[in-house]
Order: C-alpha cells, then sequence, then structure tokens
C-alpha cells in the first residue's frame, strides 16, 4: 500500500469525509498518481502544520478532531484515489468547493488527487512521512484494511 503525506488540517478534512475531496500539488506530472488511481491510499499528516490555511479549513478540522494539532506524523486514515488531473485556472475556481485552497493560491502545472470513500484510523499509526507517495509497509497495510 502507498502513503501520501499531506500537511495538517488538509489531510484530516480528507480522511474525514468533511468537504475536501481534492488534494492540490505543484508536481511537474502525473505519472505515479495515475498508476495508483483505484487504490487505497494511506494518508500520513507531516509534523508541519499549514500555518496559511484558511481560518475556515482550521475551524471545519476543529469541527473533525477539537485536538487536529496532537495528529503530527501519523498515518491517520486511508481514502480511495479515484482521478489524477492537471488543472486549469478555471477547473481550480470550479473545482475550490473540492479542494478548499484560496483561489489566489492558482499556478499554472498544478494537479488534483482526487479521493473517495475516507476513512479515518481509530488510532494513529506513527509513521515518518516522505515526498510523493511512499510504501507504507505490509505490516501497516494490514493494520489499514
Amino acid at each position: 500500500m502507498k502513503g501520501l503525506s499531506i500537511m495538517l488540517p488538509w489531510g484530516l478534512l480528507i480522511v474525514a469525509g468533511r468537504e475536501k475531496t481534492i488534494e492540490v500539488r505543484n508536481w511537474s506530472g502525473i505519472g505515479a498518481a495515475g498508476r495508483l488511481i483505484g487504490q487505497r491510499i494511506a494518508i500520513h499528516c507531516g509534523k508541519k502544520i499549514a500555518e496559511d490555511a484558511p481560518a475556515s479549513v482550521r475551524g471545519l478540522a476543529y469541527q473533525c478532531n477539537g485536538a487536529w494539532q496532537g495528529l503530527r506524523g501519523c498515518i491517520i486514515g486511508t481514502a480511495t484515489l479515484v482521478d489524477a488531473f492537471r488543472f486549469t485556472e478555471r477547473s481550480f475556481e470550479e473545482l475550490a468547493p473540492q479542494h478548499l485552497n484560496p483561489l489566489e493560491w492558482w499556478e499554472e502545472g498544478m494537479i488534483g488527487l482526487e479521493f473517495a470513500d475516507p476513512m479515518v484510523l481509530a488510532k494513529p499509526i506513527p509513521w515518518r512521512g516522505q515526498l510523493g507517495f511512499f510504501e507504507v509497509g505490509e505490516v501497516v497495510a494490514r493494520r489499514l484494511g
């Protein structure tokens, strides 16, 4: 099973199934993501918190888990990757309710990773994240189901 690090509060919103279904990345290509469509992905929250996340996004995360800051450096759940696509400026704006990023964050070349069927773990698994997609190991994959 592959994992993906997503900064808090964004990762929590994906696994909690709260409005955010699309993760936005500034990757040069879609290659690896395209090969993972249809697979469950372990969602990891890194040690850094996205301090620039809008107050509305931080508020949604607080509603999901009032102690979300304590979820750093852990695999917090899984979701199925259902699509990987390159944004246009227009699609970035149209899909804003699904990615929740401020419109002024738009940059040429951004890609979207769309997730569905999220699942929050009852007990987060401490794990060191990595850039891009990474292997979580067989033992962790079995725990994640």
